[in-house]
């Protein structure tokens, strides 16, 4: 592989004849993303003047053969226009050079079967994966007495996300040729399958795999996304670009102290998490995602955002645990509650009677509304309540934590921390360094209730006590940062 000039210009991807707001026979070109870093363009060659091309428009085009047989179809239904120039070769003839981003992409290549015996009702595809670090792929280099060397994958990491769909992630390496027969070689992890096409677009609205990554994603404490899908058949290949996603970090590998789940148990409980949100309807199954998305971190979050977030996750959860166990979140039953809103309604009515007077007759039914509308509230327990019998049915010990909820130092706890950040009141300089102690042990209530809630052990991840003891500084120093919080200290 020759050497890469840092200058050096790629070779377009894809080239071929479109047509941009009513201007047929635009060129465009089409470079797609090789890398995290990356991001694919669209580079357009009209004689429109840029401030004629629309903000947001589309592209279609077709590339045909010699023999005027169709290849490919490349459509791309949302670019957004990111700059270009325009120059002229006379005062009325302009050459405009348009750079758009577009937010996928869309390349379907006809394949024309040899014979009639390659005609096949299977589908092969796979899923593109970013960053690379998903799981240790480990390989075994064998070399023989002739010199002759073998490469050889230890173990696959297989997942079944439906009924006789099952993925392989795997390890690939993409070719891309620049210019003066240079090429650039990037890793890129994919999740191999095999269906057929009553399942294909079940597999293909990302629900699935976007589920998966997230759980692989919270196992890992590194954000993963599909950025796209390539699926075969007997007649066309079809590959689809998801360009909108926002991958975090830098795509190395993290050491294990950052993990949740230890790293030999990733496949176990990726799929005993997997099946259990399976059966979560859409409302809980939404309800979960939030506060399993909570649970990753985000390198690009401000302290205070990242603390209201993984205080919103552990809402979520309680939100969640809630609606699987009514009893625990309702005052009374539900015909206890019908009776009590009659008696409710008529006592208002008793303590504020109607009025001639037409201002007064105003107030009294602004009144009125305003307790009606607080009705609802008289019937739900607290947060707190709700909290510990959360933690209590998914069996999670959190003693040994910063407490969200404590009756004899209330404003030392999570929730009066997290009242103070939404409330915009400013907390002393000296108070950051527990400050951050609290974040810290807010994170781990989340990912010890999500595990209880999947029914994982804690003692199986890095946020159990033994760990936490070992590893985590401001775990130990929760007596010292808790008292920074009381009144008249710090």
């Amino acid at each position: 592989m020759g050497n890469l000039a840092a200058d050096s210009e790629p070779k377009p991807d894809y080239k071929f004849i479109t047509c941009v707001n009513d201007v047929e026979d635009v060129r465009c070109e089409v470079f797609l993303r090789h890398g995290p870093r990356e991001s694919a363009r669209l580079q357009l060659h009209t004689n429109l003047n840029l401030n004629k091309i629309p903000m947001k428009f589309s592209v279609e085009g077709d590339i045909v053969g010699f023999d005027g047989t169709l290849q490919m179809k490349i459509i791309a239904s949302n670019v957004y226009l990111k700059g270009g120039k325009t120059s002229y070769w006379s005062k009325d003839v302009p050459d405009t050079l348009v750079i758009g981003e577009p937010t996928d992409l869309t390349v379907i290549e006809y394949i024309k079967p040899d014979r009639e015996g390659d005609l096949s009702d299977a589908i092969r595809g796979y899923f593109m994966v970013q960053p690379r670090w998903v799981f240790p792929f480990m390989k075994s280099l064998e070399m023989s007495f002739t010199g002759e060397i073998s490469v050889r994958q230890l173990g696959e990491h297989k997942f079944t996300i439906s009924p006789g769909v099952e993925l392989i992630f795997d390890e690939y390496y993409r070719f891309t040729d620049y210019q003066a027969g240079e090429f650039k070689c990037t890793p890129e992890i994919v999740a191999r399958f095999e269906t057929n096409a009553d399942t294909l677009k079940k597999i293909c609205d990302f629900n699935e795999i976007d589920d998966l990554l997230m759980l692989i994603s919270l196992a890992n404490q590194k954000r993963y996304m599909c950025t796209g899908f390539v699926v075969t058949d007997s007649y066309t290949s079809k590959t689809y670009y998801r360009f909108g996603m926002g991958v975090n970090g830098s795509g190395v590998r993290q050491d294990y102290l950052s993990e949740l789940i230890i790293r030999s148990d990733w496949s176990e409980f990726v799929t005993m998490a997997y099946e259990k949100m399976c059966g979560l309807n859409d409302e809980k199954r939404g309800l979960f995602r939030r506060a399993v998305n909570c649970a990753i971190p985000n390198n690009n979050e401000v302290f205070e955002s990242s603390f209201m977030n993984l205080y919103a996750g552990i809402e979520s959860l309680a939100i969640l645990f809630s609606k699987q166990h009514p009893a625990s979140a309702k005052v009374l039953t539900n015909c206890q509650w019908k009776a009590f809103k009659e008696g409710y309604k008529n006592l208002i009515e008793t303590v504020l009677p109607q009025s001639i007077d037409e201002t007064v007759q105003k107030a009294i039914l602004a009144k009125k509304k305003t307790l009606v509308g607080n009705l609802g509230s008289i019937n739900c327990y607290p947060m707190g309540r709700i909290f510990e019998e959360m933690a209590k049915t998914y069996k999670v010990d959190l003693q040994d934590l910063w407490p969200i909820y404590d009756t004899d130092l209330k404003n030392s706890d999570l929730s009066w921390i997290r009242n103070q950040l939404i409330h915009g009141r400013v907390i002393p300089y000296e108070k950051y360094h527990a400050l951050i102690g609290a974040k810290e042990h807010l994170k781990c209530t989340l990912e010890r209730l999500i595990l209880g809630f999947l029914g994982w052990s804690v003692e199986k991840s890095n946020v159990s006590k033994k760990f936490l003891a070992n590893h985590m500084a401001y775990y130990c120093s929760l007596q010292q940062d808790r008292s920074n919080f009381q009144e008249g200290k710090g």
